[in-house]
């Protein structure tokens, strides 16, 4: 996806398994084979030479739509492979040639490298490693929070709170196409009793004139705290609805809930495009003991 500098989306990126691209306008509308804005660095990060649909991977030019260098490999058969024009050994969804030169399988480690010093690290790699065992492949890295502020039950009812969440669904909805902008209900639980309160479907406190080709007014924030709870409740979680579908804002919603010790689901457009509500809606549950889930960019 490119922004301009304000955030305003510009032009979204799709790819397929080898890295042949498709361009869509910020409404998601396909653009043909044409990327309006001149940007060059597409698949893995290497140049994309428009006119000749290939990439430039400094020692050789690769050719998407082909799955394979134009050149052999200048290790020849010391490189590990007998054909020395294929990518990635046929496996461009867990490897990786950043210079046409050396494979390499390292998207997990790399994953690794993003947490730091952190003290999660450990579970972290160990989550990775049974997901990319599992067949999954990496598309927004995963983070991990310790709940902090209000305690946090040591038993969660996620099933419980998906149940009660359900009866704002359709409200929110209704109200994030009206208005086009965030709607959301927070969740309160008494865990003596067990018992809910749903919150008043409640508009967001979004970015004051914002305007660009998409829309204007989206709301980007919404007032979800720990203030007013009814006496011997805490906040269980939260439903928002996002006008746009943006992995971005969700995985910030994400890191906070998880922060406090939040549940959290989020109704937002298709994954495709930036197709705003009601033009069709999914549902993203966010429990925050378990790991974030896997979000597909734009």
């Amino acid at each position: 996806m490119l922004t301009d500098t304000d955030g305003g989306i510009r032009e979204q990126y799709d790819y397929d398994a080898f890295g042949m691209p498709y361009f869509y306008n910020a409404r998601g509308d396909r653009l043909g084979g044409a990327n309006r804005w001149g940007n060059r660095f597409l698949f893995t990060g290497r140049e994309w030479l428009q006119d000749l649909k290939v990439y430039d991977y400094r020692n050789r030019i690769y050719q998407p739509e082909l799955g394979r260098f134009l050149q052999p490999d200048p290790k020849e058969f010391e490189a590990g492979d007998y054909n020395l024009y294929r990518y990635c050994h046929n496996d461009p969804v867990n490897k990786s040639d950043p210079t046409g030169l050396s494979v390499t399988s390292d998207i997990w480690n790399d994953q690794m490298r993003f947490q730091g010093n952190s003290p999660y690290s450990s579970t972290v790699d160990r989550e990775l490693r049974q997901l990319h065992a599992d067949g999954y492949v990496t598309v927004a890295q995963i983070s991990y929070a310790k709940p902090t502020g209000q305690a946090a039950p040591t038993v969660t009812d996620f099933a419980g709170f998906y149940k009660a969440a359900q009866t704002t669904f359709n409200e929110i909805e209704r109200q994030v196409a009206k208005f086009k902008t965030e709607y959301f209900s927070r969740i309160q639980k008494n865990d003596d009793t067990g018992k809910r309160i749903v919150g008043k479907v409640t508009v967001g406190n979004g970015v004051k004139g914002f305007s660009d080709e998409i829309a204007s007014g989206r709301a980007e924030t919404s007032g979800i705290d720990k203030g007013h709870l009814a006496t011997g409740y805490r906040v269980e979680g939260f439903v928002l609805g996002h006008r746009f579908y943006d992995p971005q804002y969700m995985q910030n919603d994400m890191k906070r809930a998880a922060k406090h010790g939040w549940h959290a689901i989020f109704i937002t457009p298709p994954m495709r495009g930036v197709r705003a509500i009601p033009a069709g809606t999914q549902i993203i549950p966010y429990d925050y003991t378990q790991p974030e889930p896997i979000l597909t960019p734009h």
